[in-house]
């Protein structure tokens, strides 16, 4: 099994919370188990002996999981929490429990950051709960819509307050467009398919992660100001941000380009199995 980093200043009942594995699964896959990237999923298992874990970084993975326990108590007298449903897909069992169904209403919460819900519904969200909505209906049950109740751990009141792009309030209500059952279906067969292949694959030649599952934020070409830390505009070429400063009438002068690299957000920070992944080893070469 992972092991975890010493933490000897830390309270035993704070340790103890944080190592504990609270992780429900009832089929060979779980929802979030079929999102997951088949070459995270299988270096995960085949090195998880070898990972060390800091307890740091599962701090806020906590925070919402106490948050949830504590949403779950406190739900409607008619609400359905953590009901832990399966499907069974081309004779594989997957398993998923939605925080939340309601009057046909599914609701999923998630304690996240102020940048991920600027920067939009996340296509995994998406998919996820239209699982949840496949495996409610098959139970019986009517699933009308879904929606995301995002609690922003790192809000900030001033920064909302000078940026109208920035969230405006700490709880955040997202509205999650539903694929159909038989889009849903497909997905889930697609993604067992893929799983289930790369069980007998060695591990260079493992599905590389797409862009996508890297998180990865595309290089940018920033205009600057003299004076000013963050950037006036972000452009996707040189050129556009040329012609973005030669538009500018006033201190022309003072603007400049920045070029900023792009990264891959989960393989440089979130990632537990990086070391052993090939594909971020020939990434790391390319800087």
């Amino acid at each position: 099994m992972a092991t975890f980093k010493p933490t000897p200043k830390w309270p035993s009942a704070l340790r103890n919370l944080v190592t504990r594995d609270l992780h429900v699964q009832t089929g060979k896959y779980s929802v979030t188990g079929l999102i997951t990237p088949p070459r995270l999923a299988q270096l995960r298992k085949r090195y998880d002996a070898q990972i060390e874990l800091d307890p740091d970084d599962r701090i806020w993975m906590l925070f919402g999981t106490l948050v949830h326990k504590q949403l779950e108590e406190a739900a409607g007298k008619n609400a359905l929490t953590e009901e832990l449903l399966t499907v069974n897909v081309n004779g594989v069992k997957v398993s998923g429990s939605a925080d939340v169904w309601e009057d046909g209403v599914l609701c999923d919460f998630k304690t996240t950051s102020a940048y991920s819900v600027k920067s939009g519904l996340k296509p995994e969200w998406t998919k996820q709960l239209s699982m949840y909505a496949l495996m409610y209906r098959n139970q019986g049950f009517t699933v009308r819509s879904a929606i995301i109740t995002a609690i922003l751990r790192d809000w900030s009141k001033t920064t909302a307050m000078r940026d109208a792009s920035y969230p405006q309030k700490c709880v955040c209500i997202i509205d999650v467009p539903l694929m159909s059952n038989a889009d849903t279906l497909a997905y889930m067969e697609e993604r067992v398919a893929i799983h289930e292949a790369a069980e007998s694959m060695a591990d260079d030649e493992l599905p590389k992660c797409t862009a996508e599952e890297r998180w990865e934020r595309p290089a940018k070409y920033a205009v600057m100001k003299k004076g000013r830390k963050s950037a006036v505009k972000l452009h996707d070429s040189e050129f556009e941000a040329q012609v973005f400063i030669d538009g500018i009438e006033k201190d022309k002068e003072k603007h400049y380009i920045e070029f900023r690299k792009g990264e891959s957000i989960r393989c440089e920070g979130y990632c537990e199995v990086c070391g052993f992944c090939n594909q971020y080893k020939a990434m790391q070469e390319e800087k």
